[in-house]
Parts: C-alpha cells; structure tokens; sequence
C-alpha cells in the first residue's frame, strides 16, 4: 500500500504495475451496483536468484475517501498463483445486495493444483469466508461440472457441483452437492441418483467399507455406506433378478452374487436358503472360481460359515490362478492392489466378519459350559479368553476374542442359566499379541477394562509392521459397552507393558529417541535412584520437546504427565499428585493412561 501511495498510482483493471519486489495486477469489483470500486490485487514476487522473495497471492483493496489505498481486512488464503486462478464476482450468494467474490484455483490446471472454489462475502469491515468447496476430479470420480445460478428459487445465486463417480462392478452414478446461504449461514444439501442406478445395487451390496476410516484401499474404492444385512439382501436380490449370464458384466458376477446372497441369509439366521442359494452355485457355468467355490464348500461337508472362513483368509486367495480369475479379481479390486488384498478386501470375495457377527448376535450360550466348549459346539473358534470380574456379582465374566480370520471381542457375563454376550468390536487379523488389565478404581465407580491387541499388518502410521488397538471396555449399570478405541503404535507409549513385542524394531526414529528417555525415568522414579525434583525438571522438558509429528506423540504426552502424577505421589506431595492426575483426565478422558490415573487417585486422596 505504501508504494501505491507514496507514488499516487491509480489502479486500472487488469493493468499490471511495476513496484519494487513484485508485479500488481488489479481486478476491479463492483461491490455493489452503481457503488465504490474496490480491487483485487494479484501480487507476484519478483525473484532473488532461482527463489521467489514470496508466495504469490490475492490481496483486496479500497480506495479511502482521502484517496489512499488501504487493504481491506480479510482471511484470504494467501498462496494463488495468477496462470491457475479466475476471479468471478458476478453473483450475489448471501442476499445483501453487493457481489460475492468467488475464487476459482486449479481449473485447467492438469492436477499441478487441486481444483477448489474459494467463497467469500464483502461484510461492513471485513471480507469473510463462506466456504472452500472441493471441485478436484477425485481418484474414482470424472472431472466435475461447477455451475452457479438460482437453483432453490430463492432469488439469490448459489453454486452446483456435480461429480460424476463410479465404483466396481460397473456402477456409475451421479453425485450433486449444491452450495447456497441465508446471510452467512450456509444451507448445504447433497442428493445422487444411486438408488436409481440398478447397476449400482451389487457394487454397493459387496463393496461396503466397514473397516477403514478412508474409502480407498490402495486402487481401489469403497462403498462408504453401512447398509442392514437385509437392505444388502434386497440389493443383492434385485440384481440377481435382472442379470443373466449373457449380460452378467463378467463370467463370476452371478456366482459372486450368489455366493454373498448365501452369507447374508446365513448372517439373518435363514440358513435354508442361504444352503439353497450356495447349491445354487453349482448350476453356473463352472468356471475356475465356481469350481474352487464348490469344492472348499463339499471339502467342510457343506458348513457355510466354515466355507466362507477360508474363503476369506489370504492362504485360500492365494490359490486362485491370476490368470484364470483375472476378471474376478480385477473386479474385486485385488490385482490393482499387487495381489496382496486386505481385509476390506477380502470382505468383497467373500464377507465373512459379517457371516460371524451375524452368528454372535443369535447365540444363546449354558453357562454350565466354559466359553472355550460353547463356542466350539457353535462350530466358532476362539482365539483368545481372560476370566476376570469387575461387577458387583461373585460370577466370573469373560473377555473372549474369536475367530482369528476376523477376529471379534466379546464380554461373556452370566443372567441365569446363559452367558449374556456383548459383540463390542471388530479387530484386523492377524493379532500377536494380547494385553489385558482391570482398573476398578475410578473416579466415576464405574470400572473398566484396558484390551491392547497388537496386530501385524502393514501400518504407514507406524513407520513398519505393527500397530496397535487399545480397547477401553465400561461396565455401566449392569451393561458392558465399548467406550474407546484407539490406534496406537507398537512402542514404549502402550499402557500395557508386553515382553513378547521387539518394539524397537516398530518405531519411528522419532519415537525411539523419546521412548528410550522416557523408559529411563521410569526406571529412575521407580528406583528412588534420582531425587525427585531433578526427575520433575525432566519430565516437564520433555512434555515441552515432543515434536508433533510423531505418531506417537499423544501416547508419550499423556505417559508422561502419568509419570510425573506418580512422581509426585512417591514424594509425598499428594495435593500436587492429584492436580497432575486430574490434568491428565481432563485433557484426554478417552486414554489409558487416564484410566491408570484415575486407580492411582484413590490411594493418593484417601
């Protein structure tokens, strides 16, 4: 501004000026009609060597009534580069009676920049974002269409953006997201046409995404809805019901049909036609798959749930000739995935963790059989049971996880003559190892059970082969339920110390160099070697230093204010042990170092 000023230059549309370090390209805008122009500058910084002195970027400016320049307040984003940015200030989106600014990034950019929308409104003091809409052509969507116009008749502009998307199976659809606002306040509404699309009934009845928090698996892309085992039955159906071989997309998709039609029925309970549907199969042309199909079905003397237990296990996968069943499971998404499939994967061949929880959820178990016998006589492995008791009951419960394919928690708890049985969570195969703790002191009375179950599957997260699942279960008047799950790696920071992890060889650098401080002042607290005021300096500093980044951090920051309550209460300074507690609960109520706290508040406040 000082250089526009001090040199009385006079903005003109799209006239680019010389200043000092960078070049100004004004965009004049009429805020309202007939009323003051104000600008938009496009700054662009000139070079020192091969580096710019600046990012480039948007800069809105007025003309005062002494004939200065000023900069408008505003929280415009500041990195836009001019060859892929298009000012549209044509509209008025709010209903004020003055433009809008709508800054459109990317578009024709070729994916150098991600195509988004910037809106934003002219207030009395201040120019204020109203949304960044994401228009990028996506991974399994086209390029989309950005339209605006007065599409809810509500006399004010807004802005349509239709995504055309598909997933497997050849279903294609028709996502629109339409933006609009009363004043600031934004009206979003999205609607697609999927439920129209015939095409998408078995695509969105076997790609479900029941697992991941993301809806891509490597290439491969999945349905984000959780439909009811019978709103897949009716898809599945209806599918089934316009398909022939000749049409069928490709030689399998009847048969693969077919094959989760039977596992849902056998997940309701209606195991005659899921047996009728499975021996269905047979009359299909028999193709490598149909015959594999049949022949692990005949191999378990026709035991469905045990037909699609092995089916759905990597070994069983792996049989399959590539080549024989390229269609298959190109479809499956398995051989864009380096023919390695994952458990969302594998879910799609064939849905095993649903034919289980399906089964749980009938079973009536005798308590006058161990969990191990009951199960077994269910034709359902265990894999893994701890007895303990933290009701108010003399009766035993159970944890209990089985099923290793697909493994599944379970809490067994005695009502009469059968065990009660809560299905809690779903965990990814396989699982090394398992931790389990009782915490019955806790501030609230109600007591808990700490699971760590630690997994080995590849994990970005964690820098190598293990994470971790660490499973906080409540007992709350009466009822068990699932009241945490993290995701953690497999180091030092777990709460549940385990001899059977080389956790060295799973951390990240980052976590190593802390973890290995931190395990020393354990050691050190818990010896009385160090006085505790030097080991309280140490733990503050290294609260202070955790980087960010590590994927760790929040397992070592909380670890670390446990150790300094415990530090603290070992010194005697029980006022400052419960504030060091009570600090930790309240930051991170959810973490299991918080459940350790609260069991250590009892002793220290009585």
């Amino acid at each position: 501004m000082q250089a526009l000023n001090e040199n009385q230059i006079i903005l003109s549309d799209q006239t680019t000026i010389e200043i000092p370090y960078a070049r100004l390209t004004p965009w004049e805008i009429e805020r309202k009609p007939g009323g003051d122009p104000a600008w938009l500058l496009f700054v662009v910084p000139d070079f020192q060597g091969d580096k710019p002195l600046f990012l480039p970027g948007l800069l809105p400016v007025v003309r005062q009534s002494n004939m200065e320049y000023a900069l408008f307040p505003n929280n415009i984003s500041r990195a836009h580069f001019p060859e892929y940015t298009n000012i549209l200030t044509d509209y008025d989106l709010t209903g004020d009676g003055q433009q809008d600014l709508i800054i459109d990034i990317g578009s024709g950019a070729g994916g150098v920049i991600a195509h988004r929308l910037e809106v934003y409104s002219w207030g009395a003091s201040a120019i204020v974002q109203l949304a960044n809409i994401d228009a990028e052509d996506g991974k399994y969507a086209g390029t989309p269409q950005v339209e605006i116009d007065d599409y809810n008749e509500d006399g004010f502009s807004d802005i349509r953006v239709t995504h055309q998307k598909w997933m497997d199976l050849g279903c294609r659809y028709e996502e629109v997201k339409l933006y609009s606002w009363r004043g600031t306040e934004p009206q979003y509404s999205q609607t697609s046409n999927i439920e129209d699309k015939l095409e998408c009934d078995a695509a969105r009845a076997i790609t479900q995404n029941l697992s991941s928090q993301s809806i891509y698996i490597g290439d491969v892309i999945l349905s984000p809805e959780n439909l009811s085992v019978d709103e897949r039955i009716t898809m599945l159906n209806r599918s089934l019901t316009n398909t022939t071989v000749e049409t069928a997309p490709f030689v399998d998709y009847i048969a693969l049909l077919r094959l989760h039609l039977a596992m849902a029925y056998q997940s309701k309970g209606e195991n005659e036609l899921a047996l009728d549907t499975m021996v269905s199969i047979n009359d299909l042309p028999h193709t490598p798959f149909v015959t594999a199909m049949q022949d692990t079905f005949l191999a378990t003397e026709e035991d469905i749930v045990s037909t699609c237990r092995l089916m759905y296990q990597d070994e069983w996968f792996r049989t399959l000739d590539m080549n024989a069943n390229d269609d298959l499971l190109a479809q499956l998404g398995m051989l864009r995935n380096y023919g390695y499939p994952t458990t969302a994967l594998q879910r799609r061949m064939c849905p095993f963790p649903m034919v289980i929880a399906g089964s749980l959820e009938r079973l009536s178990l005798p308590v006058n059989l161990s969990p191990e016998a009951a199960f077994a006589a269910n034709h359902i492995e265990i894999l893994f049971q701890h007895e303990f008791n933290i009701d108010e009951d003399p009766e035993n419960e159970w944890l209990v996880i089985v099923e290793s394919a697909a493994p599944q928690v379970v809490v067994l708890d005695a009502v009469g003559d059968t065990w009660q049985l809560y299905r809690l969570a779903e965990l990814i195969p396989p699982v090394t190892d398992i931790q389990v703790q009782a915490i019955t002191d806790t501030l609230d009375g109600n007591p808990v059970l700490l699971l760590q179950v630690t997994q080995n599957i590849y994990s970005w997260f964690c820098w190598g082969d293990q994470q971790t699942d660490i499973l906080t279960i409540g007992l709350s008047e009466g009822v068990y339920e699932l009241v945490d799950h993290t995701t953690a790696c497999a180091d030092d920071s777990l709460p549940i110390h385990s001899d059977n992890l080389d956790n060295n060889f799973y951390e990240s650098p980052t976590d190593f160099f802390y973890n290995q401080q931190i395990n020393q002042i354990e050691e050190m607290i818990l010896s009385g070697e160090r006085p505790f005021p030097d080991l309280q300096n140490e733990l503050s500093d290294l609260i202070d230093t955790l980087p960010n980044n590590t994927p760790s951090r929040q397992l070592m920051h909380n670890r670390l204010l446990y150790l300094s309550g415990l530090t603290y209460e070992l010194a005697g300074d029980d006022d400052q042990a419960v504030a060091t507690y009570l600090d930790l609960i309240q930051q991170s109520p959810s973490s299991p170092w918080s459940w350790l706290a609260w069991a250590r508040l009892a002793p220290v406040e009585g």
